[in-house]
C-alpha cells in the first residue's frame, strides 16, 4: 500500500482535501518557520547552555518538518524515511551534548555558557 492510497483512504472517510490545496502547505511552512524563529531567537539570546541546545533541537525539527510536510505534498515516502533517520542522528547528538553539559555541570556548578569561556576543564 503506497502513500497515494493511505492518503485516499483518510480523504474518503475525512471528506477533507488539505493534503492537494496549496494553502495546507503554505499553513505547514508557516508552522515550521515559526519553530525555526523560535530557535533562532532561543540560540542567539540565551546565555544559558539547556536552552541553547534545547533551541538547537528547535532549528532541526523546523527543517526535518518541512522535509515531512514537503514529501506529503509531492506524496514521495523516501523523504520522510530519510527524515527520520536524520532525527535518530540528532537525537544521538543531542545526548552526547546534554552528557558534556552534565560533566560540566558535576566539575563547575553552572550551566552558564559565559562561564565556560573563562576557564578550562
Amino acid at each position: 500500500m503506497n502513500t497515494f492510497e493511505i492518503y485516499n483512504f483518510f480523504l474518503k472517510y475525512n471528506n477533507i482535501n488539505y493534503i492537494y490545496n496549496i494553502n495546507y502547505i503554505y499553513f505547514c511552512i508557516l508552522i515550521s518557520m515559526i519553530i525555526f524563529i523560535g530557535g533562532i531567537i532561543g540560540v542567539t539570546t540565551t546565555i544559558n547552555s539547556l536552552i541553547w541546545m534545547i533551541s538547537l533541537e528547535l532549528i532541526f525539527i523546523s527543517s526535518f518538518l518541512n522535509w515531512i510536510f514537503f514529501s506529503i505534498f509531492l506524496e514521495n515516502i523516501d523523504t520522510q524515511i530519510y527524515a527520520l533517520l536524520t532525527i535518530m542522528l540528532v537525537a544521538a547528538d543531542s545526548v552526547l551534548g546534554l552528557s558534556l553539559i552534565f560533566l560540566i555541570f558535576y566539575k563547575k556548578k553552572t550551566i552558564i555558557l559565559n562561564d565556560f569561556k573563562k576557564s578550562k576543564l
